[in-house]
């Protein structure tokens, strides 16, 4: 992994999505991929992201929490949730943005760089 860029863990279990999202975010950061929280935690354990971008409704460990899992190590840690429901989520603890699917990927990746200072 390249040292002089943000690392973002970007986690979605839909592959599809999963696959092109990280395209995006690639151009500009280093990207770790998980496609559910409990797999989010162990790579975020060996590897300290410096951004986490989560889905809400994945399988074995919903993103909320694994929000408050990543809190917990580093209360901190900027994160911003995707989901599909943003009626249900206007907002939630320890989150910074939450963005409705379909993504915008050019204003997620922007808000990400402004967040981190990284031009």
């Amino acid at each position: 992994m390249e040292t002089n860029k943000p690392i973002v863990l970007y986690v979605e279990d839909e592959d599809i999505i999963r696959g092109l999202v990280a395209k995006f975010l690639e151009k500009h950061f280093e990207v770790i991929t998980a496609a559910n929280g409990c797999e989010a935690l162990e790579k975020f354990n060996s590897h300290r992201a410096d951004f986490i971008v989560t889905d809400i409704t994945m399988p074995k460990m919903n993103g909320i929490k694994l929000i408050k899992a990543l809190k917990e190590i580093d209360g901190s840690l900027p994160v911003f949730v995707t989901t599909a429901h943003t009626d249900e989520y206007k907002s939630i603890d320890g989150v910074e943005q939450i963005y409705g699917k379909p993504l915008d990927c050019r204003k997620m990746i922007d808000d990400i760089k402004h967040h981190l200072n990284y031009n």
